[in-house]
């Protein structure tokens, strides 16, 4: 549930007017979700101050004489968000990114966000965007941007066996720069309903 904290305005002494307020200025947006991920041809898109989520579909689409994995272009164009999530691939709408040594959720402010030089930009990668011929040998992928720094939200150790993988949620506090506003988030699980998903809380820094 989100928590708006707005400063209250004075009341004037002798009237019923109140002073003027700037909810833009003055107000903090704190909050927890659920960021559902656990399909590999989808990239879900969440907006810290409006809590809205949006999927999209990963589609194959024809390229020259082969194929790329991409979503649609001008319906990711529209979207406001700040950070999407596939599977445990995670990245920002041109954002920066730093995990804090910290768990310590409620004692994070803003003097403890690096200067931007110190912070994660997303960088050219790559995500398992087509398992259906998986059995066949061949999986499909998405070349797209992704920010490593919050993609360590979840840690996989190799096993060498099966499965291939073992996972760790990583619950040390992150700091995320992002159209223009600071975030701090903590990861609380990285499944929901049996599925692959990210929850967390989140506060805005000012």
């Amino acid at each position: 549930m989100k928590k708006l904290n707005v400063l209250v305005c004075g009341l004037l002494l002798g009237g019923l007017a109140f002073t003027g307020c700037s909810d833009d200025d003055d107000k903090k947006i704190e909050g927890e979700a659920t960021v559902m991920a656990n399909e590999y041809n989808e990239w879900t898109y969440f907006n810290f101050s409006t809590e809205d989520t949006v999927v999209l579909t990963i589609q194959k689409k024809a390229e020259g004489d082969g194929y790329v994995y991409e979503v649609d272009a001008e319906a990711e164009k529209v979207l406001k968000w700040d950070i999407a999530v596939h599977k445990y691939d995670m990245r920002t709408n041109g954002g920066l990114v730093k995990e804090l040594s910290t768990k310590n959720f409620d004692a994070v402010t803003l003097a403890d966000v690096p200067a931007d030089g110190g912070m994660v930009a997303d960088a050219e990668g790559s995500v398992m965007a087509d398992m259906s011929q998986m059995m066949s040998g061949f999986v499909g992928y998405q070349d797209v941007k992704l920010n490593e720094e919050l993609g360590r939200w979840v840690i996989a150790t190799p096993t060498g066996t099966m499965p291939p993988y073992t996972y760790e949620l990583n619950d040390n506090v992150f700091v995320v720069k992002v159209n223009g506003k600071t975030w701090k988030m903590q990861f609380s699980a990285y499944t929901y309903g049996g599925k692959t998903a990210a929850r967390f809380v989140y506060g805005e820094l000012k």
